[in-house]
């Protein structure tokens, strides 16, 4: 935080956040919500994150376990802790902080990919 206070460029960067419920799914390439208690708790029930994510894919699962197999649904996983992502069209999730890179990496590939075909 001492960094940040002393840090006039940032501090002019975070003064331009803008609102999530001002976000368009059409000025973004990717919409990636890092995976956690966030998105579990925070943007599960959040109608401005809703609709974005809406906006981008027709149908969105969030990653409870029980919640998928009561639906249906198949569910994967590996060790505790360990790295772990899954794709699913256009839908891309990972397991733990551990699968961040990993996510990170395969949505930028999966980004890099549409660009060269709509080429």
């Amino acid at each position: 935080m001492t960094r940040f206070k002393q840090d006039k460029e940032a501090q002019e960067q975070f003064s331009k956040t803008v609102k999530l419920s001002d976000m368009k799914s059409e000025d973004f390439e990717t919409v990636f919500y890092v995976g956690g208690h966030g998105p579990m708790w925070d943007i599960v029930d959040n109608p401005d994150a809703i609709a974005l994510i809406e906006s981008t894919t027709p149908a969105s699962l969030w990653p409870l376990e029980d919640e998928l197999k009561r639906i249906g649904g198949i569910y994967e996983k590996a060790a505790a802790w360990a790295p772990f992502e899954v794709v699913d069209g256009r839908v891309l999730t990972g397991q733990n902080p551990a699968s961040s890179t990993a996510a990170a990496r395969h949505c930028w590939d999966c980004s890099q990919l549409e660009r060269l075909l709509s080429r």
